[in-house]
């Protein structure tokens, strides 16, 4: 049990694209700005609009408004480092985006008064937007600092905006979308204590934006991200063995993938979702040693694949060797023997999965001796290390 690397997830696959298109997906939440961000501009007018700008900010006094020129430049900016991100040429998308976050400095820099609101909600977006695409590069560099740094700098802008419009949905989600990279970049540096504030702080936006029942709040997502974050700080808690608190996040976070199942009709990602958090739950049981309630709890995580075993067979198998260890730390070798068998035959059916096989025959083994069939537990563990030679 670790925390998930978020550009694992399925909707965002690791590559330095889909972790941009992430980030993109969850900075903007003004409307307006999103329109000059999507226009379709030449590269000849985006940089007369850039010099443009860059006059105007230099020459703007407090009682200025906003140049009408500066954030199409901005947003130009940012999304022509985005196409470059994406193009694999992150030099210069680093260099551009650099470019839009200098641009609203020097705006910035030039009033001595703050702007008015809806300004100031257009520059945070702007920001917040060319920060997260900045971090995501990073990020997908294994630059953790600079990763970190980044997402600090869009996690200021996005307060700005919450500031300005309390409770905006949006802009909650993508503050809770954002701490939970933060989380994974903390303990992924070996800083568990950081990584479980940023996960509890990502978790209570969640909550917030569930308990305000906003129309316009994407629940399912909430719920979700919510369950991750809860996924992450049970495994954080358990590698330090902190079990109430493991427990405490493992079981809430079955409790919310549960509601999702119900939400989405028992669609198949997410039953597998479902089934995961109760693995999750039965692990945190039976480590702190409380193997007679991981075992129901694995039982259920069983019986929830298996209408879905077509789609998830390896987590399926997964479930069933949870199971089997539940049991036989309970003291009952021979239903621990029944479930391994069940798993390492869906293994074989499944193929290419030396290396998991060759672990699952490994275990089979120790129930078979525990169970007195020493002989056979031999014969299996002599099957497992042939099975496993060679991988990786």
């Amino acid at each position: 049990m670790a925390p998930a690397d978020p550009t694992q997830a399925r909707d965002a696959p690791a590559t330095a694209s889909a972790a941009v298109d992430l980030h993109e997906a969850s900075a903007s939440a003004s409307a307006s700005a999103n329109a000059n961000a999507n226009a379709n501009t030449t590269a000849s007018a985006n940089a007369n609009a850039t010099a443009n700008a860059t006059a105007n900010a230099d020459a703007a006094s407090p009682t200025q408004q906003l140049p009408g020129d500066l954030l199409p430049a901005v947003w130009a900016l940012v999304h022509r480092g985005g196409a470059m991100a994406r193009a694999g040429d992150v030099a210069s998308a680093l260099q551009l985006l650099l470019q839009a976050r200098r641009l609203l400095a020097s705006y910035a820099a030039t009033r001595d008064a703050l702007p008015p609101a809806a300004d100031a909600w257009m520059l945070a977006d702007a920001s917040a937007c060319a920060c997260l695409y900045e971090a995501a590069i990073h990020r997908t560099l294994h630059d953790c600092a600079a990763a970190l740094a980044a997402f600090a700098a869009a996690e200021r802008d996005l307060r700005t905006m919450a500031r300005l419009r309390p409770h905006h949905p949006h802009v909650l989600l993508a503050l809770a979308s954002l701490m939970r990279h933060v989380g994974y970049l903390h303990a992924a540096r070996g800083a568990p204590g950081d990584a479980v504030r940023a996960h509890e702080e990502g978790a209570a936006a969640c909550r917030a934006l569930l308990a305000a029942a906003a129309a316009d709040t994407p629940r399912l997502r909430v719920m979700q991200l919510l369950a991750l974050h809860l996924h992450d700080l049970g495994a954080i808690h358990a590698a330090r063995a902190a079990w109430p608190a493991a427990e405490s996040a493992a079981t809430e976070a079955v409790r919310v993938c549960d509601r999702v199942c119900a939400l989405a009709a028992g669609a198949p990602a997410h039953v597998i979702d479902l089934a995961a958090a109760l693995m999750a739950l039965g692990h945190v049981l039976r480590a702190s040693g409380n193997a007679a309630a991981a075992v129901p709890t694995l039982r259920v995580a069983v019986a929830r694949l298996r209408p879905v075993v077509r789609d998830a067979p390896a987590q399926q198998a997964a479930a069933l060797m949870a199971l089997a260890a539940a049991e036989h730390a309970c003291g009952r070798p021979a239903t621990a023997l029944f479930h391994a068998y069940a798993a390492i035959r869906l293994l074989r059916q499944l193929g290419g999965m030396a290396r998991e096989l060759a672990a699952a025959q490994r275990q089979l083994a120790v129930y078979l001796a525990a169970a007195g069939y020493a002989a056979a537990a031999e014969h299996v563990r002599t099957a497992a290390n042939k099975q496993g030679a060679g991988c990786p």
